[in-house]
């Protein structure tokens, strides 16, 4: 199972989101290392609403159809043109 980058564009249920950042697995550094957690994705919808899904999961809702992967991010494409150096539209 491929991890999907920050920036991929999905469909969830008729939303539109993206994959804001991939939460790699690990643990809490604590005396007792009792809490531990899977890879994540936090996802973030264009309604305001904000998700943390385990990657597993969301996988398998892909395969079920109510998510779909509209556009991937990867190095050698991006979803969004570069911003300019200056801040301004068009320099």
């Amino acid at each position: 199972m491929k991890i999907l980058k920050a920036g991929t564009l999905i469909e969830d249920n008729g939303k539109i989101g993206v994959i804001a950042r991939v939460i790699r697995m690990g643990k809490m550094d604590f005396e007792s290392d009792i809490l531990s957690w899977r890879d994540n994705y936090e996802i973030h919808y264009l309604d305001g609403a904000v998700t943390v899904i385990g990657v597993k999961a969301f996988f398998r809702l892909v395969e079920d159809g109510k998510i779909k992967i509209i556009a991937c991010s990867d190095t050698t494409t991006t979803l969004l043109p570069p911003s300019s150096p200056t801040g301004g539209v068009g320099q």
